[in-house]
């Protein structure tokens, strides 16, 4: 992970398993690039797993995220998980 982002994007690829907790900054937000999927978040906490190349996991701890991959969009709310497995994205609670 960067010490320091640029002060136009702050983004990270993440290969393995990470938490954020992630400062509001509404103007720049957060990007994750994990195992083929993008997530976005302005401000939040969350968890993402990727030690399986075939699926992948991100939890929503607090806040709002939006994932993308492979043309589908899902928006997670707390104590929501997301998974990319076969490069579908599905959604559970």
């Amino acid at each position: 992970m960067p010490l320091q982002f640029a002060k136009d994007q702050r983004l990270v690829e993440v290969d393995g398993e990470a938490y954020f907790k992630i400062a509001k900054n509404k103007k720049v937000p957060f990007r994750v690039k994990s195992n083929g999927q993008l997530i976005e978040v302005t401000g939040t906490e969350f968890n993402v797993n990727t030690y399986s190349k075939q699926k992948s996991s991100t939890t929503l701890v607090e806040g709002s995220i939006n994932l993308s991959a492979n043309g589908q969009q899902i928006q997670l709310k707390p104590n929501q998980q997301a998974t990319l497995s076969s490069g579908r994205l599905s959604q559970k609670a």
